[in-house]
């Protein structure tokens, strides 16, 4: 699926599925193939998603194949609008990847994957080389998110103000690593590896190698809707190894924490920079 475009009010550069019609069941399974330099643009008022793949109420499993140099961007850009998920976006659904790649995609918000609500599984998948304007360069997530291994590496973001080069988690997200590799993602401002501001929950893995102004492994902050405090950001370490991280201005090397809750049980944070 190479070379499509989408313009206005549409999503989806290549796949789109909305499942929220009572009694419809959407899933899209990818086993092996290209899915290559598709594009959504946006001109309207509105959030359109999904580079590539858009799915309302579905679910979305791959195990192979590649989702590359796909994009969602916009021509004329509206206040507070934020085209997201440059590879996939999935509302409501549930992802599951456990293999392929998913590289090269780029979005305002979730240049890779963007997780909105609903639950999503990473095991084997590499997640690499993915741009976002604004937030996650990797991965973006307002669900429930779970990493049981694979790679989320060299993903960045590209504004001053722009957050988490690997992943953000958002003031309503969960996440839990219990294996995997967030390493060399790149922030311009804050969270090299991660941006928190929902619950994190470490138990195995390692965060290492990451950049950012504030925050080289870690940026862990209160959760905000406009200007009021929805609540702390969590990180609860049970394990994993956050290492070699480095900030190139301010403070946090492996973690910076404002406005946040922190509770380490094991694991370790080692040469860390800042």
């Amino acid at each position: 699926l190479d070379d499509n475009e989408v313009l206005p009010y549409k999503a989806g550069g290549a796949i789109f599925g909305d499942g929220s019609t009572s009694g419809t069941n959407i899933s899209v399974n990818i086993y092996g193939g290209s899915i290559y330099s598709n594009k959504t643009i946006q001109t309207s008022a509105y959030n359109i998603n999904g580079g590539v793949i858009y799915l309302n109420n579905a679910s979305f499993y791959m195990e192979g194949g590649s989702i590359s140099k796909n994009s969602i961007e916009y021509s004329t850009r509206k206040v507070d609008r934020y085209p997201r998920g440059g590879g996939i976006y999935v509302k409501n659904g549930r992802t599951t990847l456990n293999g392929g790649i998913i590289s090269e995609n780029y979005a305002e918000q979730g240049g890779g994957i963007y997780i909105d609500k609903g639950s999503a599984t990473i095991g084997d998948t590499k997640i690499i080389s993915n741009t976002a304007k604004s937030s996650a360069g990797g991965i973006y997530n307002t669900g429930d998110l779970t990493l049981k291994g694979g790679l989320i590496s060299e993903n960045k973001t590209l504004v001053d103000t722009a957050e988490g080069g690997g992943v953000t988690n958002s003031p309503i997200g969960t996440m839990v690593i219990e294996a995997g590799s967030i390493i060399n993602n790149t922030s311009i401002s804050s969270g090299g590896g991660i941006n928190n501001s929902g619950i994190l929950t470490i138990k195995g893995g390692k965060i290492s190698n990451n950049t950012a102004r504030i925050g080289g492994g870690i940026y862990n902050s209160r959760g905000l809707n406009g200007s009021i405090v929805t609540a702390p950001g969590t990180i609860i370490m049970e394990g994993g190894e956050i290492s070699s991280n480095t900030t190139i201005k301010k403070g946090g090397g492996g973690i910076y924490s404002r406005g946040g809750i922190i509770t380490i049980k094991k694991g370790s944070i080692i040469n860390n920079k800042a």
